[in-house]
């Protein structure tokens, strides 16, 4: 490999005896997310047979990168949904109160990792069976985070009633169609 670009192997060089094999490690690690990570490993065999062809590996990896990073401290809440299946997305942030009527702030950053800024939204999804004054408030409902940057999202709860409350919400990034 002359441009290895995000790949390496371990060891790059080095001695195999007749009837003998040997291990390689091959690692991707890209480090920005571009369109092409295709390269061709090719390995320089001294003394091969002429009659065989040389070793030749086409290498292609891909790289994600999220549109957004929410940084929330981990929960041990685990609460299925309708279908009774947790979903992977859905991100939980728990309140204790010390009573009701009482207002309770969670503060938490989210990033952009893109390389362009783009506006947000959270949207909440009402409950239509309860017909109580929400538990739950959204303090940043829209905002742009730029570019590599970091955003505060903040939310409130003040409960009126004693016991579980919850609600749902939707992230939005309508420039990017996500939801």
């Amino acid at each position: 490999m002359l441009d290895a670009g995000p790949y390496t192997i371990i060891p790059k060089k080095g001695t195999i005896a007749p009837e003998c094999d040997e291990n390689f490690i091959l690692k991707f690690s890209p480090i920005e997310v571009e369109n092409d990570f295709s390269r061709l490993l090719s390995a320089n065999i001294q003394n091969l047979n002429p009659a065989l062809e040389p070793l030749c590996i086409e290498l292609n990896g891909v790289a994600d990168r999220p549109i957004i990073h929410f940084e929330l401290q981990p929960t041990t809440f685990v609460k299925a949904d309708k279908e009774g299946v947790a979903d992977g997305k859905t991100k939980v942030i728990e309140f204790i109160s010390l009573g009701t009527n009482i207002r309770n702030t969670k503060r938490f950053m989210t990033t952009n990792p893109t390389s362009q800024g783009y506006e947000f939204e959270w949207e909440e999804i009402i409950d239509e069976k309860k017909k109580q004054k929400p538990a739950f408030k959204c303090m940043t409902p829209k905002g742009l985070i730029l570019s590599g940057k970091k955003a505060e999202m903040v939310f409130e709860y003040t409960p009126e009633s004693v016991g579980e409350h919850e609600s749902r919400w939707l992230f939005k990034i309508p420039s990017e169609n996500i939801t």
